[in-house]
């Protein structure tokens, strides 16, 4: 999926419409209102999958940090390192999340 600010762009310079240019095909007048609608819905699809990961992301970053900010609080011990280790554990995922959403809108 190109960016989207460039879209216009490789549009001229091929010559297609942005419709074209989603399907990846040459279109005909009776495939274009088909291909358009197709091309909305994978677009949502898309958008709702993004939005997952986002959500994901901020929930193991978020909950991760505040595990491991609360073990500064905690007595040392064992429990205090298992718990510390896993919250690293849990804002690693979170970024690993947060890397594939930049990755889709282009960060």
């Amino acid at each position: 999926m190109p960016d989207i600010v460039l879209m216009k762009e490789l549009c001229d310079v091929f010559q297609i419409n942005i419709n074209e240019l989603l399907s990846g095909e040459r279109l005909s007048n009776e495939n274009f209102r088909q291909k358009a609608e197709e091309n909305i819905i994978l677009s949502f699809d898309q958008i709702k999958n993004v939005r997952k990961e986002k959500c994901i992301s901020d929930l193991f970053c978020g909950a991760g940090t505040g595990i491991l900010v609360s073990t500064l609080y905690a007595p040392d011990g064992t429990r205090k390192l298992i718990v510390g280790i896993a919250a690293l554990a849990m804002i690693g995922i979170g970024w690993y999340f947060r890397s594939k959403y930049h990755k889709f809108i282009g960060l």
